[in-house]
């Protein structure tokens, strides 16, 4: 499946398989919330397939990402999102008053692949601006942060983990540059739907015969999923399902408190709300990932697969905004990496060893521009905050 930039995967319609049977543990703790409870939020279902402490999905010790398992992301494909970015730290980093630090500031690294570039990248081209940066890796996942600190062995040095509750409660700081590569996709949403002009909040039951069923609740105009979709303006048509990822915003509010001047970049796929919630979506975007297959149940290997959704980066903008900061640009991420010079990456080579370096560099430029359409797919929301805006 090499060339599939991001979570992609072979769309799947045959159904899962017995090797590919929920986690048991997570499955029993569903089962038995469900029936102290009732049926479960979606939104809480999600949580605890993704984030239980020691038995979700992102927190257990299995590869995720790669060849090996069950998606890919842009540091798959070479180095040359990690090398523009780091053009990107150092444009910030000149800008940023001499003698003082700048901290570049990586949230949910998975391997520590895409820092590494960055990281080596901006040692190659500046060693006296690299100098002046540290490292800090927002990773809650005790594996990740093994994996990180091997893959980042060569700037140890410099690297600290913290988790988002530790960095958050630093004193607010200046001269950071932060990245978030895939990270709002996998935050919890709620599923919504409209019935006869009604809204319906998705929740999960239990059937014993069957397992897991998809179940609809009155979504009364107080729930925050609804008092959203209120404030957007968005109405649904009749069966349109959606997701509401109210965890983007909040995050981007908490980030902002800390960073009293820097820059953000949010690298992500989804669109604005005009285009995520277009009568043409009947079905939402909600999508999970199982060793690169793609399929649309979430309910089937629970516990065992990746849950994800498009991001709304007009609710972030609107966070942003609300938080005091700017949105520098907003870009696919074909945009990104051809603003950042990709096109002057590529190599001419006589074309005889398709596995010499420079065929494989010029592969992963391909990949990353016209694979499957993920270039335009994927966007890139810079923001910004200087400090003059915090006295003012």
């Amino acid at each position: 499946m090499s060339g599939f930039n991001g979570r992609r995967g072979i769309p799947s319609s045959a159904g899962e398989t017995a090797a590919d049977a929920g986690h048991p543990e997570i499955i029993a703790i569903l089962k038995r919330k469900i029936e102290e409870e009732g049926p479960l939020p979606f939104r809480d279902y999600m949580t605890i397939c993704l984030y239980h402490p020691e038995f979700g999905y992102y927190r257990r010790e299995e590869t995720k990402i790669g060849r090996d398992g069950d998606f890919y992301t842009s540091s798959n494909l070479g180095s040359v999102m990690g090398e523009i970015i780091a053009g990107e730290l150092l444009a910030y980093a000149v800008s940023v008053p001499a003698g003082r630090p700048v901290e570049f500031v990586e949230f949910g690294g998975g391997t520590g692949r895409l820092a590494r570039h960055v990281l080596d990248a901006l040692r190659s081209r500046s060693p006296e601006r690299y100098a002046s940066v540290s490292i800090t890796a927002i990773e809650s996942s005790a594996y990740h942060r093994a994996l990180q600190r091997e893959t980042l062995r060569e700037h140890a040095d410099r690297l600290r983990f913290l988790t988002e509750a530790e960095w958050l409660a630093e004193p607010a700081g200046g001269g950071v540059f932060a990245v978030a590569n895939e990270l709002a996709d996998a935050m919890p949403v709620h599923r919504v739907r409209c019935r006869d002009g009604r809204l319906e909040l998705g929740a999960v039951g239990w059937d014993d015969r069957t397992g897991f069923t998809e179940r609809w609740l009155p979504l009364g105009e107080g729930h925050p999923a609804a008092m959203h979709l209120g404030r957007e303006g968005i109405r649904l048509a009749h069966g349109q399902q959606a997701e509401v990822n109210l965890g983007a915003g909040e995050w981007i509010t908490r980030t902002a408190g800390r960073i009293r001047s820097g820059r953000l970049l949010l690298v992500d796929y989804g669109d604005t709300a005009g285009e995520l919630y277009a009568s043409h979506r009947m079905n939402g975007t909600l999508m999970c990932y199982r060793r690169h297959i793609a399929d649309d149940n979430p309910y089937a290997a629970a516990g065992r697969k990746d849950i994800t959704a498009h991001v709304d980066f007009t609710a972030c903008m609107r966070a942003a905004w609300a938080a005091g900061w700017t949105v520098a640009r907003y870009e696919t991420q074909r945009e990104f990496l051809v603003r950042g010079g990709i096109l002057g990456r590529l190599v001419e080579h006589a074309g005889r060893d398709p596995f010499s370096p420079e065929a494989k560099a010029n592969r992963a430029i391909r990949q990353l521009l016209i694979s499957d359409g993920m270039s335009e797919l994927f966007k890139v929301l810079t923001l910004e905050r200087e400090e003059s805006r915090i006295r003012d």
